[in-house]
């Protein structure tokens, strides 16, 4: 078994790059990696395109310092300390963001075609809101943007119905996840305890996986129980030993 441990200095600077796609595990105040983001900051690493799920203060740390090159979220709140993330809040008033929202269902099964390898995503939700009408990030400025699609969503027929329309939504290419765990075996085999929320998908869809936890146990041990583990060690390039790695997100 690959031996894939290292410390979250040298995780964060071989596995992650500036101008990268990139997605975080978690769920708002659930186990976000905030040991990890930390770690991107003091690197300087910068020039994101976030794709953040229900996000928290993880991504808004990280549009606080200006890192983030393009955000494609459903919302980013900090629930327990502040409603709407204050840093995320600011920046969408004062227009230094360029921004694009999809509803939250649409988006997590965005982050779900991406770990099926779907070149495309057909949906009914979304159909006849504002979310369709609405663009965050207009088609000539898009086009001009690495990382991210040509459009936000195009409505599409059912062929298999024709005369039913559906809307057709891009899937993510993630360079790089990010997901904190209570318990990953040397290999990368991972341990999640409660909700997995969108981190499997993440895991699986990304060029390059980084995994902190709370414990490293042994390749034995993750083997006992094989209804227990939720990431396959094959999706993961780094295991980072991250005590209390979530705070203060819940874990």
């Amino acid at each position: 078994m690959a031996n894939k441990v290292m410390s979250l200095h040298d995780a964060v600077e071989k596995y992650v790059h500036d101008n990268d796609v990139l997605c975080f595990g978690g769920f708002t105040t659930n186990r976000k990696p905030y040991a990890a983001v930390y770690e991107i900051l003091r690197q300087g690493k910068t020039g994101f395109v976030g794709w953040s799920g229900p996000a928290g203060g993880d991504w808004d740390m990280l549009i606080g310092e200006g890192r983030i090159r393009a955000y494609i979220n459903c919302y980013t709140a900090n629930s327990g300390y502040t409603n709407v993330a204050r840093r995320f809040r600011a920046a969408i008033e004062k227009g230094e963001l360029t921004y694009e929202d999809y509803s939250q269902d649409v988006l997590m099964l965005q982050l779900h075609a991406a770990s099926l390898g779907l070149p495309y995503l057909p949906v009914r939700m979304m159909q006849g809101s504002g979310l369709v009408k609405y663009w965050g990030i207009s088609e000539e400025q898009r086009k001009t943007m690495e990382g991210v699609d040509n459009l936000k969503c195009a409505e599409i027929e059912n062929p298999f119905e024709p005369g039913e329309k559906l809307l057709a939504v891009p899937v993510p290419k993630l360079d790089c996840a990010i997901i904190h765990v209570q318990q990953a075996s040397p290999d990368g085999t991972c341990i999640i305890e409660g909700d997995e929320f969108h981190d499997i998908d993440i895991a699986i869809a990304a060029k390059r996986t980084i995994v902190t936890c709370e414990e490293i146990v042994s390749d034995e041990y993750i083997r006992r129980d094989p209804t227990k583990t939720r990431i396959f060690g094959e999706c993961v390039n780094a295991v980072v030993r991250a005590p209390y790695g979530a705070w203060p997100s819940q874990c």
